[in-house]
Order: structure tokens, then sequence, then C-alpha cells
């Protein structure tokens, strides 16, 4: 496949999705396409410190391409889409560190408040849940180099405010790589950076305090598995070795020797 080059999107950003509803490929990730698939939308850095970055809001079948201004204390720092949702676009920022903040943008009017406060944001489980990492400062063990990996990960609910614990693995680091269809996560467990060799794990965290593994390997492996989407089969993953698909009945199990990334579910 190849991306139109007339789509409105950022060239090279390494993203693909297969809109289903109108049978188009689009140039970013699943995260910023709209649950019915007439909308996507993606971030642009300023030109300059004179500039604001801006918002995308293109539409699929017209290609109408709504921009919007955002305000940002550094003018590359460009807003990240990191859930276009019912509620709205929400939006994240980074730079050479975890994801911060937490914005919603209407998509329509492009008005921009600020949700939250947070650090950490690891990802949008959808229905205002979002997942969270933390560091123990008194965990003497961390994982990271530039920054540290959270040790912690925690259910966050917009709709109360609630943070509830749901993962502490003192000396480890957390990563959040997939949501299933329960709004579960997946997570990988860092046990080191120094090595491919170091032997991490893939765990389901089904509820508080409660782990299920699913496999244990080489830390080359288990970081290969990526961009993963989530359909009635199961959490699909893509990876250097092949596609993977993880299911509750059938536990993680190779299902194609192609490399590559899943773009949609399996209709």
């Amino acid at each position: 496949m190849a991306i139109d080059p007339q789509a409105h999107g950022l060239p090279g950003n390494g993203n693909a999705y297969y809109d289903h509803a109108f049978s188009r490929w689009l140039p970013v990730g699943r995260q910023a396409v709209a649950a019915d698939g007439k909308h996507y939308a993606f971030s642009e850095p300023a030109a300059d410190h004179t500039k604001n970055p801006k918002i995308h809001v293109v539409d699929v079948t017209t290609g109408a391409d709504r921009v919007f201004e955002t305000p940002s204390p550094t003018w590359f720092i460009a807003y990240g889409v990191l859930d276009f949702s019912g509620d709205g676009i929400y939006l994240v920022q980074a730079y050479e560190s975890p994801m911060f903040g937490l914005w919603l943008l209407n998509p329509t009017t492009g008005a921009m408040t600020e949700v939250a406060h947070l650090d950490y944001i690891e990802g949008s489980a959808g229905n205002k849940i979002f997942w969270l990492g933390y560091v123990d400062p008194t965990d003497n063990h961390n994982v990271g180099t530039l920054f540290s990996y959270a040790d912690q990960l925690d259910r966050y609910n917009i709709a109360d405010g609630s943070r509830t614990p749901w993962l502490h693995q003192p000396g480890k680091g957390i990563s959040l790589v997939a949501i299933d269809a329960a709004g579960h996560p997946l997570v990988a467990l860092i046990s080191s950076l120094q090595s491919q060799d170091a032997i991490w794990a893939l765990v389901l965290l089904p509820g508080p305090n409660m782990q299920r593994q699913i496999i244990e390997a080489r830390a080359d492996f288990v970081s290969s598995l990526s961009s993963s989407i989530t359909d009635g089969h199961g959490v699909w993953f893509g990876s250097r070795q092949g596609i993977y698909l993880y299911s509750e009945g059938g536990g993680l199990q190779k299902v194609s020797n192609q490399p590559g990334y899943p773009a949609n579910g399996c209709f």
C-alpha cells in the first residue's frame, strides 16, 4: 500500500490506518481517527518562535482541513493526539520525556481546555479512563536512561478524578503495550535496558494487583511487539518477526511471518 500523496498529514510520520468505513488509507495512527471514521486529526509544530503549533482536523470524504492554533509555551513542541474520542480530541505533550498534561479540543470550534495536569500518561482506554505511570521515589533501582520508567501503573478516571493504583513493581519498568476489549491493560515488565538478552514479561492486568503472565522472553522480542489493534478476535501486534494475536483462550500466537504492523482490525 502507499499513502495518497494528496492526503493531509505530516509526511514521514510513520503511521497508517485503514479507515474501513470509507475504504481509505489515512496518514495517522488509529488513536487519531474518530470512531465513525469520518474525521482524523494531526498536529503540526510552529515554523518558528513567533507562531503557535497547530492541530488539523480533516474530513475524510471531502478533504476539508480545519486548522486550529494551539497555545504552547514552546513553539517546536506540538500537542500530540492521544485519543479522538466522543468527548473531543484529547491532547498531550511530550519532548524527550513521558507524555504529560491532558487537554480536550473541540473538533468543531477548536476550543481547548485543560482537563487535568498529569505526568507519565501511558494511554487512553476510552470512556474517560486513562492509564498513568508513577515513579516511586523510594525505589532505588528504577529502570531508565534519559528518564526513569514508571514502576507503578495507575487507572485514572477523569469523570470523578479518582486514581487507583493497579500494579506496583519496584525495580522494574512498566510500559503499557495494549488495551484489550474489556479495557484491561497489557504491559511489558522491563527488568533491564542494558542488554537485549534481558528477560522481560508481557502481562495482562485484569484488576488491581492482579497479573496474568502471557509470555516471558528476551527483551528484543517483547519490545518489538507494538502498534496493537484490538477487535473481536483479541489483540493484534505487529513486529519485525511477523504478526501476533493474543486472545484469552489462545494466548499469544504467531499468525503470520510477514513483518508489519496492524492498520485496523480483522473484519
